[in-house]
């Protein structure tokens, strides 16, 4: 068990019980299968609680100034999109976990990473015996949280599957969604899991994270990887591990299932940067963007939920300038940034918590949601408490 978990810090004493139900609730929160016809409001009202109850006693001043640059980023969302009082207090339910102890923050995205690890096992022997094996095992059909998706998910004991039009890709080898509705979720997670970990595979509590984020075939997952490998190993693992890597994507550059899951979404030509800045976008919603950004509420924002007509099936960081405005989402990211700095120092933590920061941002622009807010804001609090304990 020492060697399965040790990089894994378990909470100890009577406030233990409080980090392992955050971390539950957190992975609730993101909604697996199970919960998708329940409400997540039960769980982050249990977040709120327990983050009041571990609320820091002493607080530093650049905790405080981020806190409250929160309280009046998130109020702005709320007034600008025209929610009733009572809409407002339950957004501002988000700030709590701010203001709890660092500690606290540290330990519980330990557990839940240990959680997500645990649970991925099952998953993944699932999924080989199904997908991979095709072996057939008892399952259901599952209404979908996205509504607007035309496909079936099936629903087995320890995982979903979506098929969704690409037949014939999905003969040879379906995406991995474990217990999430998209690959996309699976794949964000494990990366910005991964990432705190700085990838340490020694620990086997990290490889079924490993192996998910794999075979999600998240484009998200695996550029994170490599820009991990790339800016953060060290050079003597880059010139063993660059030159595997070289030879397995000239393997894998023909295979027709590579092809469409990673290389075609990439799109290697001319005009790669344009299309990595509008993949996450619907195919008219670039066109509006553009002459909304000729008008005054460019700066301002259409209020909560305007992205979702116009960007319909899209899940772009555009979004929340749709939404709130270009003002609201540098003021945002740069409470973040300045957080960072102020937290890690011009340091190689710093560069992976902004690296995280960007990446969820881009790929889930997700602002309201805990869970993800968790992602973003966990890792500042976990690298510099890890970075302090190595001082």
């Amino acid at each position: 068990m020492k060697k399965l978990t040790h990089d894994i810090t378990f909470p100890l004493g009577r406030d233990k019980y409080n980090v392992w139900i955050f971390a539950i609730c957190i992975f609730c929160i993101a909604m697996p299968y199970f919960l998708w016809q329940l409400s997540f409001k039960p769980f982050l009202i249990i977040c709120v609680l327990l983050s009041i109850r571990n609320v820091e006693n002493v607080h530093s001043r650049n905790k405080i100034f981020f806190a409250v640059s929160m309280i009046i980023l998130y109020l702005y969302t709320g007034i600008i999109s025209k929610w009733s009082f009572s809409g407002i207090i339950f957004l501002l339910l988000i700030i709590p976990m701010f203001y709890a102890k660092n500690k606290f923050i540290k330990q519980s995205f330990d557990v839940y990473i240990f959680i997500f690890s645990i649970i991925l096992i099952p998953s993944l022997l699932q999924y080989i015996l199904v997908s991979i094996l095709g072996i057939d095992m008892p399952h259901s059909t599952l209404k979908g949280l996205n509504t607007g998706k035309m496909g079936v998910y099936s629903q087995y004991l320890f995982m979903v599957t979506y098929s969704g039009g690409e037949v014939f890709l999905d003969s040879i080898l379906p995406r991995f969604y474990s217990y999430f509705d998209e690959p996309g979720v699976l794949g964000t997670i494990a990366a910005v899991m991964l990432s705190v970990k700085k990838f340490n595979l020694k620990s086997w509590v990290n490889i079924p994270i490993f192996l998910a984020g794999i075979l999600s075939f998240s484009l998200f997952f695996y550029l994170i990887a490599i820009i991990y490998l790339f800016v953060f190993v060290k050079m003597k693992s880059k010139l063993i591990l660059i030159p595997i890597l070289a030879m397995l994507l000239i393997f894998i550059a023909d295979i027709e299932l590579f092809n469409y899951y990673l290389f075609d979404r990439l799109n290697f030509d001319s005009n790669f940067i344009e299309s990595f800045r509008t993949r996450r976008d619907d195919s008219g919603f670039e066109y509006w963007y553009l002459n909304f950004q000729k008008t005054p509420q460019y700066y301002t924002g259409m209020g909560a939920g305007y992205s979702f007509v116009v960007n319909m099936g899209g899940s772009s960081y555009k979004n929340i300038i749709t939404d709130f405005g270009i003002i609201f989402f540098i003021m945002y990211m740069s409470a973040f940034i300045f957080y960072g700095i102020r937290s890690l120092g011009y340091s190689r933590e710093l560069l992976i918590a902004l690296l995280i920061l960007f990446g969820v941002i881009y790929q889930r622009p997700f602002i309201h949601n805990l869970s993800y807010i968790f992602l973003i804001y966990a890792p500042f609090i976990f690298l510099k408490e890890d970075k302090k304990n190595i001082c």
